[in-house]
């Protein structure tokens, strides 16, 4: 009930100041506070509201933690068309993904970093997907991984196995994978693919890693 009232007045003051000129006198003041002076309150009661101002969101408390109230998932979203894939035996390297292949970044819960690597800004479940594919990989058998690592340590499989190319001299293949796994603020994140070749690189097609808060 305490939740309730709380959030109906909230949007009341919201929905008044959408309707004329905001008057200082009739507004609400949330108050606001870092992520870590929020999480050390006690007392709060279910329903209360605070402004982060670390996150720049608003966080209401559910009786056991304070959560952000968001309209959107904070998802993050990295394409790459074309290009090359290294193809060391039994080596991890990085995705070749930059800010420069971002096509979305909702939210403020990632920072997007080079060479396949983005940092956590705020804890909580994430959903990771990575993909990679190539046109002209060559007859034969072929390992291939694809790794989520945090902070240098892997902790996940996306996707493994081995291919075995048929077709004389290559032929188009990919690999996908989903894992949902728990990251902490400013947890370095790393999608890293395994595609043995002897070393001789193959041609990508598209090449995706992707994240979302639950």
């Amino acid at each position: 009930m305490i939740k309730n009232i709380l959030f109906f007045g909230f949007l009341v003051v919201f929905a008044f100041a959408k309707a004329q000129s905001p008057d200082a006198r009739f507004l609400t003041k949330i108050q606001n506070a870092t992520t870590a002076e929020i999480n050390a309150i006690t007392g709060a009661e279910e329903g209360m509201l605070v402004y982060d101002n670390e996150v720049e969101q608003l966080r209401q408390y559910d009786g056991t933690a304070w959560n952000v109230i968001e309209g959107k998932k904070n998802t993050v979203i990295l394409n790459r068309q074309g290009g090359t894939l290294a193809t060391p035996n039994n080596a991890f390297t990085d995705f070749p993904l930059s800010p420069a292949n971002v096509q979305a970044n909702v939210g403020t819960a990632f920072t997007v970093l080079a060479n396949g690597h983005i940092t956590i800004n705020e804890a909580g479940q994430y959903l990771f997907s990575g993909a990679t594919s190539t046109s002209n990989l060559p007859l034969g058998s072929h390992k291939y991984i694809i790794g989520l690592w945090i902070n240098g340590t892997q902790v996940a499989y996306l996707s493994r196995g081995f291919v075995d190319i048929p077709t004389n001299p290559t032929d188009f293949w990919g690999t996908s994978g989903t894992v949902i796994y728990t990251a902490n603020a400013g947890d370095d994140i790393a999608f890293r693919y395994v595609l043995n070749n002897n070393g001789n690189a193959v041609n990508a097609v598209f090449t995706n890693a992707a994240i979302t808060k639950l």
